[in-house]
């Protein structure tokens, strides 16, 4: 299983995937990872070549009344359970890897998320809908 932090190097993996005709699925995470997720990993092995797991905490999916830095988090663990599962890659990127410092470009859904949890979290399907 390799491991990256780098979106060039997700992009180089990825090419080297399609060069050798692989197919290709992502299970996105924000880590912490539990039963569902290893479900998912094992799904995603069921119909594609490779897996790719991203593990990231999008600071974007917070709501002004939740706490980014008390988000669980623990990489060595999910890691583990990866390699476990079967993933091909990791992509774990560090803090500032996703989001330039003069990001300004945002994916809006305004109404299919309110019959989710959009209403009692403002401002959470537009992070998901970014970072995605």
């Amino acid at each position: 299983m390799q491991v990256v932090t780098k979106k060039d190097e997700v992009k180089q993996w990825v090419s080297g995937c399609r060069s050798a005709g692989h197919r290709i699925a992502l299970v996105p995470t924000m880590g912490y990872l539990h039963q569902g997720h290893l479900d998912l990993i094992r799904e995603a092995r069921r119909h594609a070549d490779r897996v790719a797991v991203s593990i990231f905490v999008n600071p974007t999916q917070f709501g002004p009344k939740e706490d980014l830095s008390s988000y669980p988090r623990s990489l060595q663990e999910d890691l583990k359970h990866c390699e476990s599962e079967g993933a091909d890659l990791v992509f774990a990127p560090k803090d500032g890897e996703m989001y330039d410092a003069d990001h300004s470009t945002w994916v809006n859904e305004d109404a299919v998320s309110l019959g989710l949890c959009g209403r009692s979290r403002p401002g959470h399907f537009r992070g998901v809908l970014t970072v995605v």
